[in-house]
């Protein structure tokens, strides 16, 4: 099993209902099979995907169709802080 943990400073904490919807959404896109391209720009790289355009920081897929379906977990790391653990389960 892979997983990734990131911590989000936010005003909230993540409930159950909206961490579920919030993982339906990324199963979602993910199945799209959305194209991944790159760009250099100034020196740095950058991964898109529809919309999205991020700094690029390592190993990547080309499709968001090899990435499979994930599962979210949450944990409260204390006051505005949510740890959001992702799961490859395929």
């Amino acid at each position: 099993m892979e997983k990734d943990r990131t911590d989000y400073k936010m005003s909230e904490s993540i409930t159950p209902e909206s961490l579920a919807s919030l993982e339906t959404q990324i199963n979602n896109f993910i199945f799209q099979e959305n194209e991944i391209t790159f760009t250099k720009e100034d020196g740095l790289r950058y991964w898109h995907c529809c919309n999205i355009k991020m700094l690029c920081c390592g190993t990547h897929v080309s499709n968001t169709k090899e990435i499979g379906k994930i599962k979210l977990s949450r944990k409260n790391k204390g006051k505005g802080i949510n740890r959001i653990e992702t799961i490859l389960i395929d």
